[in-house]
């Protein structure tokens, strides 16, 4: 068996749609959606009978979008990474964190009240290559005076596939959704939006 990293997932979407999708390009044999106190991470791991569907699976299906999300597709690193993940129950696997400076918190992805306002500086960035870096990630900004980068990650240090980029005021954080919409990193087209203030606490 293969196993296929799947990032950037609505928190809407279950083990049963994610099966149902790949089933469509290859045999699966397991699916897993990882989530922390009953919400989705956002993240999860479908299981192909061979190597030759997890690739077809992988070609098929990454970079494409699922209710309106661009979800992308990798081949598992490690056996390591579904430990904790169940498709039946709420986990409190991997435990990502934000790199901020020498602090960590926990990203509030997935657990934010609708109505909490938006942030006037800080944009959400989703689908980020996995070795992007804090440098590169400012450099996909150019002319805009980003006052700091905050990239998710493991416990293992292992970027997720998303992060906040902070500008000095409001018309820099407008410059750089422009910019945003047009993104493509490593070949991953990004995509951006307004953070809530929650996460730029």
């Amino acid at each position: 068996m293969t196993r296929l990293y799947c990032g950037n997932l609505p928190f809407t979407v279950t083990a049963e749609d994610l099966s149902e999708r790949f089933s469509a390009v290859g045999q699966v044999t397991n699916v897993s959606i990882a989530s922390r106190f009953r919400k989705s991470l956002g993240f999860g791991f479908v299981e192909m009978a061979n190597e030759d569907d997890a690739l077809n699976a992988m070609k098929q299906l990454n970079n494409t979008e699922i209710e309106g999300r661009v979800i992308n597709v990798e081949l598992s690193r490690s056996t390591d990474d579904q430990r904790g993940t169940s498709s039946t129950q709420p986990t409190h696997r991997h435990r990502p964190t934000h790199q901020k400076g020498n602090k960590s918190r926990y990203p509030r992805r997935g657990v934010i009240d609708p109505n909490t306002p938006l942030s006037e500086t800080g944009i959400h960035v989703k689908n980020l290559p996995w070795t992007i870096t804090e440098e590169e990630l400012r450099n996909a900004f150019p002319g805009c005076k980003v006052a700091e980068i905050v990239i998710a990650k493991t416990h293992t240090n292992r970027v997720i596939g998303y992060g906040f980029v902070y500008f000095e005021n409001s018309e820099e954080m407008q410059k750089g959704l422009e910019i945003g919409q047009n993104l493509t990193i490593k070949d991953r087209l990004i995509t951006c939006s307004r953070a809530f203030l929650r996460d730029a606490d």
